[in-house]
């Protein structure tokens, strides 16, 4: 029974020291080296140029109001994504979001009462990074208010 509890004494011994660092047999007998990793963490930070020459024109269509939009790529390399956001003006809500491949972008928005006019934000997208928002009020959008 004494085996039996040294026996289970060394195991458990052994198990701490192998749970905190590392233990070796040196020509000299037991050796005991501690080991250190330095596990800090690294941010990556990225620029991408946003879209330059953003240009939005309305125009009446069919009682509808359509948007115009077009715009010259960045000058980040590889960037084959945009995201455009319509947003309300008067409270900041976004109303449409529209990822697309390409530097055009229409679509029919319908009227609005007076005072709720709207802009649009369209950002570069390279992987999972967007650029700062290229950003729009169209000068003509009395047309499409009633």
């Amino acid at each position: 029974m004494i085996r039996s509890i040294r026996f289970r004494g060394v195991l458990t011994l052994a198990a701490v020291l192998a749970s905190i660092s590392t233990f070796g047999i040196g020509t000299s007998g037991a050796q005991f080296s501690a080991t250190t990793t330095n596990a800090s963490n690294h941010a990556a930070s990225i620029t991408i140029d946003s879209p330059a020459n953003l240009t939005a024109s309305l125009s009446f269509v069919l009682l509808d109001c359509r948007a115009d939009l077009d715009w010259d790529p960045g000058a980040t390399v590889g960037v084959t994504q945009y995201e455009v956001k319509r947003i309300r003006i008067s409270n900041g809500a976004v109303l449409n979001t529209v990822v697309t491949s390409s530097t055009d972008f229409s679509e029919t928005i319908g009227v609005t009462l007076l005072g709720q006019p709207w802009r649009w934000e369209v950002r570069s997208i390279l992987g999972a990074w967007k650029s700062a928002p290229a950003t729009i009020e169209p000068s003509n959008g009395l047309l499409c208010l009633l």
